[in-house]
């Protein structure tokens, strides 16, 4: 939904607002992979927050994405933007095969599970015996996202290990890559994250997946399993 809030430039971006949550529960007893933890259980939800800055993609199926490619097809999959129904919706109702994810997406997937990434927008074998023909594959992200996996793995010096089960960005903050912008900040933290640390840090973050969506001036950062509860909230408004 796009409203005019008045976001001021610069704006907080809500990853970076979110590492800083993280880095609040930190203490001596608590590590900063269990903070993550507690902070996704919790999950942020703002009201009025004019002075966050939202996904570049705010159409009504858009939001922000960054986790694994199993967590952005389950996403795919309860919004109808595939090759099924939207979560909740009867199964008579008929196939919209022009509902799609209309943002950018990036991704770094191995090989055995691409086919799953794609399959997810073609249709079915039954959808083609109907003659329902259509492609619903987003398009790229024109930014940062492949040298910000680059830094990524230079950072945390755990190969391919953070990402093996492969990384899919959806949207972007400004025309940049969230993960790159969330690496640029933790690079300013005094004293520095170990490679240890950060790589449990984004292997926990990618595994449960993150969410960043603005609806009017709300703003709200979930995991994957979140937004189904927000997704029910949000059909079940008058």
């Amino acid at each position: 939904m796009s409203v005019d809030c008045n976001i001021p430039t610069p704006c907080i971006n809500p990853l970076v607002f979110l590492i800083k949550e993280v880095f609040g529960k930190v203490s001596d007893g608590v590590s900063i992979s269990v903070s993550l933890d507690t902070v996704l259980d919790a999950g942020i939800s703002i009201t009025s927050s004019s002075n966050f800055c939202c996904p570049d993609c705010d159409s009504k199926n858009g939001f922000y994405f960054l986790g694994t490619a199993y967590r952005f097809n389950d996403l795919i999959e309860i919004n109808g933007l595939g090759n099924t129904l939207p979560y909740g919706v009867p199964e008579a109702t008929p196939f919209n095969k022009n509902l799609k994810y209309r943002c950018c997406v990036n991704y770094q997937l191995p090989m055995e599970i691409r086919g799953d990434y794609f399959n997810q927008f073609k249709p079915t074998e039954s959808q083609i015996e109907d003659n329902i023909i259509y492609d619903k594959t987003p398009t790229c992200c024109s930014n940062d996202f492949v040298s910000s996996i680059q830094e990524l793995v230079k950072l945390t010096g755990a190969d391919d290990t953070v990402i093996q089960n492969g990384l899919v960005e959806a949207s972007t903050f400004g025309g940049k890559s969230g993960l790159g912008i969330m690496l640029n900040f933790l690079k300013t933290i005094s004293p520095a994250l170990s490679k240890l640390e950060l790589s449990a840090f984004f292997i926990l973050l990618f595994q449960r997946g993150i969410v960043v969506k603005c609806d009017g001036c709300d703003m709200t950062i979930m995991t994957t399993n979140q937004y189904y509860s927000y997704l029910t909230g949000f059909y079940n408004r008058s």
